[in-house]
């Protein structure tokens, strides 16, 4: 399959460009390009959850629960709301 790619300049700060390379690492991917994809892929999977009305949890070791509203600061308990 002949896929056709975009090229799309980034700009990082140096602590965005270091946990960029963190995650690379310590995910295993063979490029910065691959671990944005698989984060472009989390959230597109956050998006669909909220769209449809589920919620995210995180269970704790100890058995706790976390609701997800926010990553990263942003809040995104508004991302069910369909776009005008």
């Amino acid at each position: 399959m002949d896929e056709q790619k975009h090229r799309i300049p980034l700009d990082f700060s140096a602590e965005a460009f270091q946990e960029l390379k963190q995650i690379t690492t310590q995910g295993r991917c063979e490029s910065y390009a691959e671990a944005i994809r698989f984060g472009l892929a989390l959230f597109r999977w956050f998006i669909e959850q909220m769209r449809i009305g589920n919620e995210v949890f995180v269970r704790g070791k100890d058995g706790s629960e976390e609701k997800i509203v926010k990553i990263g600061g942003k809040d995104l308990t508004n991302l069910a709301a369909p776009l005008h």
